[in-house]
């Protein structure tokens, strides 16, 4: 089987606030925070690789981000966002309990150029040639822009999204910024 590369972003993991600011449908921050982790397992497999772009819990110390990572399929990396614990992280990869921890990435897929951050840019590598964008942080709630989309849960039904869906979306529904 042919390993997949998934995005997703903003957990929010044990913040019980998160219920109604977002407005997710749960009852419980355990019931949410379980389904989270059931859904991601279901989809994702052992060798597939996942970046997290940010957001994974909140206020969790590092027994907690170490537990989760360990019932985690996949090989993770985390682009860091403003609710994430950078030592911790830090420390599970040095653990060996994920792959990478940086403020952003490019991807290269086939001709493709995905940048991936927490926030939402303006602009980005290869914004011009029709590079894509792939961020977090705000939920769904500004519209995209050029050929960028919000891979938080809420915009895509509370489950990671597969890269060339995501790449297929965005090609799709989105128009490229020309140069000026």
């Amino acid at each position: 089987m042919v390993e997949k590369i998934w995005l997703t972003s903003d957990w929010h993991l044990g913040h019980k606030n998160i219920l109604h600011l977002s407005n997710r449908p749960f009852k419980t921050i355990e019931q949410h925070d379980e389904f989270i982790v059931r859904r991601f397992n279901e989809l994702v497999q052992p060798d597939d690789i996942v970046w997290i772009l940010g957001d994974i819990s909140f206020n969790q110390s590092y027994k907690n981000y170490a537990d989760l990572f360990s019932r985690l399929n996949g090989k993770i990396s985390v682009v860091l966002g403003n609710h994430d614990n950078r030592q911790h992280l830090l420390r599970c990869k040095q653990d060996g309990l994920i792959q990478d921890v940086r403020e952003s990435k490019i991807l290269n897929i086939g001709d493709k150029t995905i940048h991936l951050t927490h926030y939402p840019l303006r602009e980005w590598h290869n914004f011009y040639k029709g590079g894509l964008h792939a961020y977090g942080h705000c939920h769904g709630s500004i519209p995209d822009y050029g050929k960028s989309t919000d891979v938080s849960l809420e915009c895509w039904e509370y489950e990671p999204v597969e890269v060339q869906e995501f790449v297929q979306y965005v090609s799709e529904n989105h128009d490229d910024i020309q140069d000026l």
